[in-house]
């Protein structure tokens, strides 16, 4: 028995073979096209953690000969080892070359056959599930319920009952859409794998056990940091501009140099949030009818992202007594006379809840300062935006092609949900940040509370409740 669970992945050309494995190994190098045969060779394939092998996948070329294969495999039922017995036969001969790097394969792995639940069940469907019968015990359906183009279609319920049945009889099997699948489906999908490789089931538990630590220990705590990182840069962001230029255009480029380097963070903090999450073929083109594909300072962005203007009010407030006083804020309430900063603020806050307000100003005797006005909706729009993003990397499916990619949702405004509370939190924590008035250790303790919340929101947002 091999050390580390190894797993032919069979079927018929293009029903998705290659897709599972990307899916579930996060492997994005894998080959993959809507033309048929693009497998040509049995070619293997790793998941790793830490750098260590896990899994290993066997990318199976389709079968081609199904009818002759059946019929040689039928007239030689009483070998030991039929499958060996045909390799030895045929191997020299060209035409059976993806039939014997089938059976070779998947000699001493264990099997998962995957169909495709949008085409009606043909006789080689069940031929090629009668060859895996004869030459394996170790053996699992997938049932495939993307169509092979990629496109998502209403799978028709009696073609799938019929796939059932077929599979039924000697496999055990489970629906699968490997271009949607999220992290619990992937765990799901491998903890039924292992019931049917009863000499795996502790190497398989051990393997899932690490997986789900994986993301629950370092990738979620991981893109915490990373977020946490965004938000601290943007607060201490500073850009100097010499008042000779005069100061209308020193104000002017002094914005425009603010508002790049924010959309620079952004995307390094992107850049990074698909790493932890093993994606790694280039960057991500998104499409501009995306929100996450808009301009950071759009007013579209502006209009779907960030707190509600009476939110805000409250926020903008406590941020500027935060900052102004250096008040400590008490997270379960506000102090007493809060009802008057905001009553005074509320007036302004039109400002805050526009991108061209996002910018604030400071005039020194020979140039002019701009940074991010923490009191302005951008912080949190970044949060909303971060935190979108990192659930579409999490869930993006490896074995996705597309080089423009669409990642829209219905999340927006996802700090409008927290408490007061939770909102109270971040403002402790960005208002320290970005006035410096409070001791290193006050503003580690305020960090360890927004910590805390966006790894509750990411951890709900990247593993989603069972069905």
């Amino acid at each position: 028995m091999k050390s580390v669970p190894t797993f032919a992945v069979a079927g018929d050309p293009n029903v998705g073979k290659s897709t599972l494995i990307a899916t579930l190994a996060e492997e994005d190098s894998v080959q993959i096209s809507n033309r048929a045969g693009t497998t040509k060779r049995a070619t293997p394939y790793t998941a790793t953690l830490d750098g260590t092998t896990i899994l290993k996948f066997i990318d199976l070329p389709g079968f081609e000969n199904t009818p002759q294969l059946k019929e040689w495999l039928d007239q030689h039922r009483d070998d030991a080892e039929p499958g060996k017995a045909f390799v030895a036969e045929f191997q020299a001969d060209s035409r059976f070359q993806a039939e014997c790097e089938i059976l070779q394969a998947i000699d001493g792995a264990g099997v998962i056959f995957v169909v495709d639940a949008t085409r009606p069940v043909e006789p080689r469907d069940r031929d090629q599930a009668e060859i895996l019968r004869l030459c394996t015990d170790k053996r699992m359906a997938v049932i495939n319920i993307r169509s092979s183009t990629g496109q998502q279609v209403p799978v028709d319920a009696q073609i799938l009952e019929d796939w059932k049945i077929l599979l039924g009889k000697h496999f055990t099997y489970q629906c699968f859409d490997p271009l949607d699948a999220n992290f619990r489906d992937r765990l799901e999908l491998l903890e039924a794998v292992s019931h049917v490789m009863p000499g795996w089931r502790d190497l398989m538990k051990n393997v899932i056990e690490r997986l789900r630590d994986d993301w629950e220990q370092r990738r979620i705590p991981e893109v915490v940091s990373e977020l946490c990182g965004l938000l601290e840069k943007l607060m201490k962001l500073r850009e100097r501009e010499p008042l000779s230029k005069g100061q209308g255009n020193a104000e002017r480029d002094a914005k425009r140099k603010v508002e790049n380097e924010v959309r620079k963070l952004e995307e390094a903090f992107r850049k990074k949030v698909r790493k932890v999450f093993h994606h790694k073929r280039g960057s991500w083109e998104m499409s501009s009818h995306d929100i996450l594909g808009q301009d950071v300072f759009s007013e579209r962005v502006w209009k779907l992202f960030g707190l509600t203007k009476g939110q805000l009010i409250t926020s903008a407030a406590m941020m500027g007594a935060v900052i102004g006083a250096g008040i400590d804020l008490l997270v379960g309430g506000a102090s007493i006379f809060m009802g008057t900063i905001i009553g005074a603020i509320s007036g302004a806050v039109a400002g805050y809840l526009a991108a061209g307000k996002a910018v604030d100003f400071h005039l020194a005797t020979d140039h002019v300062e701009a940074k991010v006005d923490p009191k302005s909706n951008l912080a949190w729009i970044v949060i909303d935006r971060g935190l979108l993003f990192i659930e579409a990397v999490a869930r993006w499916s490896h074995g996705r092609r597309e080089t423009t990619r669409v990642i829209d949702g219905d999340k927006y405004g996802i700090a409008t949900k927290w408490s007061d509370k939770e909102r109270k939190s971040v403002i402790q924590w960005i208002g320290a940040v970005s006035s410096g008035k409070f001791s290193a250790a006050k503003t580690q303790q305020y960090e360890q509370n927004v910590r805390a919340l966006f790894s509750k929101e990411v951890r709900k947002l990247t593993i989603p409740p069972p069905p």
